[in-house]
């Protein structure tokens, strides 16, 4: 008990010295922002709003998210560079596109969408630059763009700063969003281990059931997660998450989804050990592959593991919702039965 009483009072000092190290450095950041944009596109913000841990939640229509974690694992996160709307991205780009001496951009085209690419990284790296001063150093996860993305207000273990930069001819919302992730110590208490594949039972032991409308969500960008989650909870889906490979094992079991929709690269284990672990004990255990990768060598890992698709992040939501419903459908044609003696969801056609 002392022990434990220990570690919370250890992870409450922890919080406590990253919430003021980010208080002492927002209004730098901010600056930091802010010359990144004057040097990138000739102009000065008129103004710029900051709030601490904003208690109300945000939709963004238009969003580039980097997802981090710390090299201790003690805190992860998201930064989320985010517009009220699509064609204030492309005035951006015009802007950037006039410093730079290029033809004039009209529409948000590849070209468009690199150079956002562009400014992302420059501001998410002198950030986190500015971090290392104070300690706190962390690895960056590939960009993914999201159209439609919704951003929960802080809570519990989580913080966050809102930074709104108003410019002449568009507004810019930048957010970061901070885990405390002291409650992962818990889950490596749990050490899941493949199950022995379930034997066929005599007929008589199997009876028909109506399984319901599960789907578990395997995400490590808490942001992108809690995106995905409540969509799919608006369109009438039963839903769970899970930020990382373990978590997704024991989700898994307790919840028995009828799909999953898993990013490979994930904390702790990847979604293909996770993956394979589940299938070791679920044959039938059904897959949607979502990550931030488009490379060859990954589409042909996940293809092998007989998926149902294999989608890359940088996709607006209808596309997922699309893919979802077209799979539930499927699956709702097939035939399922539950064998009572095993526990297990068969899944047999």
């Amino acid at each position: 008990m002392q022990e434990k009483l220990k570690e919370t009072i250890n992870n409450d000092n922890y919080k406590q010295e990253i919430n003021q190290a980010m208080d002492k450095i927002i209004n730098e950041v901010a600056d930091e922002v802010k010359e990144v944009f004057q040097k990138m596109t000739f102009l000065n913000a008129n103004e710029i709003e900051i709030d601490s841990n904003p208690n109300k939640s945000l939709a963004l229509p238009f969003s580039y998210i980097v997802s981090f974690i710390s090299e201790d694992k003690k805190i992860s996160g998201d930064f989320i560079i985010g517009f009220p709307d699509k064609r204030m991205a492309v005035t951006l780009c015009s802007c950037m596109a006039q410093s730079l001496n290029l033809p004039s951009i009209d529409t948000f085209d590849d070209f468009a969408n690199d150079l956002l690419i562009e400014l992302t990284n420059i501001i998410t790296r002198k950030i986190t630059l500015k971090w290392s001063n104070y300690n706190l150093n962390v690895k960056l996860n590939p960009i993914v763009s999201f159209e439609n993305c919704y951003i929960e207000p802080s809570s519990g273990n989580t913080v966050s700063y809102l930074m709104k930069f108003n410019f002449p001819f568009f507004k810019l919302i930048f957010r970061t969003l901070i885990n405390f992730n002291s409650e992962i110590k818990e889950e490596k208490q749990v050490q899941p281990q493949p199950q022995p594949q379930p034997q066929p039972q005599p007929q008589q032991q199997v009876q028909q059931t109506q399984q319901p409308r599960n789907i578990l969500v395997v995400e490590n960008s808490k942001t992108l997660r809690h995106t995905i989650v409540r969509m799919l909870k608006k369109s009438g889906y039963v839903v769970e998450e899970a930020q990382n490979g373990e978590e997704a094992l024991l989700k898994y079991n307790s919840f028995r989804p009828l799909l999953t929709i898993i990013d490979i690269y994930l904390p702790k284990m990847d979604g293909i050990t996770a993956m394979q672990i589940i299938r070791f004990s679920y044959p039938h255990a059904k897959f949607i592959v979502l990550s931030s990768s488009s490379k060859e060598e990954s589409k042909v890992i996940a293809s092998n593991m007989n998926l149902y698709s294999y989608l890359v992040k940088a996709t607006d939501l209808k596309a997922i919702q699309d893919k979802v419903d077209e799979v539930m459908s499927m699956i709702k044609d097939s035939t399922y039965v539950y064998n009572r003696n095993h526990d297990k969801v068969l899944g047999l056609n």
